[in-house]
């Protein structure tokens, strides 16, 4: 992708995503929030130093007035509009540097923006080899993307305590290497289900560090729907989260969005489009007033209605996720391929 490109993207982040001097007040001091490498810095260069400043840990930014997330770029920040596109963009990730490089060649092993924080985690774990166990413990990690992450387990597998591998989880979403999610809860008030309350999920900033398609697929899902909530969250004071559901009886969704903390949006991320997801319809049923999508790579670009829910390539869904003042919902009939 061309660097223009990419440039007009960061750009227009300034007058659509990040309307700091409207948004916040002419005085406000707000701080940019996000992983390395996402071009918080040049955002930053266009308002005055003592307004704006940008921090890669989370712990920097607390107590903070304003709080700005920043995201990787997303698929309508660069317009993308085919399934080419989309696969490319699957491969590279949403890193500015990564999405304009020349090939992808180069694009192995963990990104360049990533060894900074792994290295401070390493730093602060203390034993001399702590920082080759660490970056063990990340590729590890990208073998777990998609399904609930068990400690203990992955522990085992690195032959560390549980203790550590517990900290160094909490250190690597401090540093905007991964985001988790937790279940859902049965909503007050509506028809109750058998949920799991422990076992969280985790995604990569960097989805390309997943490991096969389907579960970048995944992984750039939930970027996305992250970037989107965060973007109402920190502009309206929306009380929006992301989450995943799983029952007792291993009734699995991949997304839920809530609003104050009622399901507004499911999405399941399957494999294929030729097998509705009966997990998916099921919650669907618990949960009647929120909009269900499947998606798939090889689903149809404009959405289908099957079993109650829609069922799309994923892009037919992430082009639909827009930042206005209200929250808008993806809709069937105003989606264009």
């Amino acid at each position: 992708m061309a660097h223009s490109l990419i440039k007009r993207a960061l750009r227009d982040r300034l007058t659509n995503h990040l309307g700091l001097g409207e948004a916040r007040g002419q005085d406000a001091s707000t701080v940019l929030v996000g992983p390395k490498g996402v071009g918080k810095r040049t955002l930053a260069r266009r308002w005055p130093k003592e307004r704006i400043r940008c921090v890669s840990q989370r712990t920097q930014a607390a107590g903070a007035p304003a709080i700005v997330h920043v995201h990787p770029l997303t698929v309508s920040e660069l317009g993308i509009r085919t399934r080419a596109q989309f696969q490319t963009f699957l491969e590279r990730g949403g890193f500015p540097q990564d999405v304009w490089a020349s090939s992808t060649a180069g694009l192995t092993g963990l990104p360049t923006h990533l060894h900074t924080g792994l290295a401070h985690i390493a730093e602060k774990s203390g034993p001399r080899g702590a920082g080759t166990s660490i970056h063990t413990a990340m590729m590890a990690l990208s073998h777990w993307v998609g399904r609930p992450l068990s400690v203990h387990a992955l522990a085992k597998q690195l032959g560390l305590a549980d203790h550590t591998l517990r900290r160094w989880l909490v250190s690597l979403e401090d540093h905007f290497a991964l985001f988790t999610l937790t279940p859902l809860q049965s909503p007050v008030g509506s028809h109750h289900f058998r949920a799991l309350r422990k076992n969280q999920k985790h995604y990569p900033y960097d989805w390309r560090l997943a490991v096969g398609d389907h579960h970048r697929m995944e992984a750039l899902v939930a970027n996305h729907l992250l970037a989107w909530i965060d973007h109402y969250r920190d502009f309206t004071g929306m009380a929006l989260s992301l989450r995943y559901f799983r029952d007792c009886d291993q009734r699995e969704v991949d997304f839920v969005v809530t609003d104050e903390h009622q399901p507004i949006l499911l999405i399941q991320c399957a494999p294929t489009a030729h097998q509705p997801c009966r997990d998916l319809s099921y919650l669907q049923k618990k949960c009647p007033n929120a909009q269900a999508w499947q998606v798939a790579l090889d689903g149809p670009d404009r959405p289908e209605a099957r079993r109650g829910f829609l069922v799309a390539h994923p892009l037919s869904l992430l082009r639909a996720l827009t930042t206005h003042s209200q929250l808008t919902l993806p809709k069937a009939d105003t989606l264009s391929t």
